[in-house]
């Protein structure tokens, strides 16, 4: 895993082991969980030589290769099974009303 995604899922983790049940302190566990998810995505896939060289130059870029797409190529290329991309898609919404100011809801359930 690269340095990033270490110290992200580190940062999660501490940010989990804190939060208990406040919703709020779960949404920034949820929020350095995901970065330290996407960043592993994506340096799997720029390392992985069956992925096509002109993909792997672009997966490294946020802007080319959004995070839809970044769960597409896991499916294709790295066994990443469609439930648990479905998973992930559907707490990504979660994600997504937190890191634009929403309340959060989230539990630990």
């Amino acid at each position: 895993m690269s340095d990033s995604a270490n110290s992200k899922l580190e940062l999660g983790l501490e940010r989990l082991a804190k939060a208990g049940t406040d919703a709020d302190l779960l949404g920034l566990a949820l929020q350095s969980l995901h970065g330290a998810l996407e960043d592993a995505f994506r340096a799997q896939l720029a390392a992985d030589t069956h992925v096509p060289a002109a993909q792997r130059a672009d997966i490294t870029d946020p802007k080319k290769v959004q995070w839809k797409d970044l769960l597409d190529a896991m499916v294709l290329d790295r066994d990443l099974g469609a439930d648990d991309r479905r998973t992930i898609w559907r707490v990504n919404g979660l994600r997504t009303r937190v890191a634009h100011g929403e309340r959060s809801r989230i539990n630990r359930a």
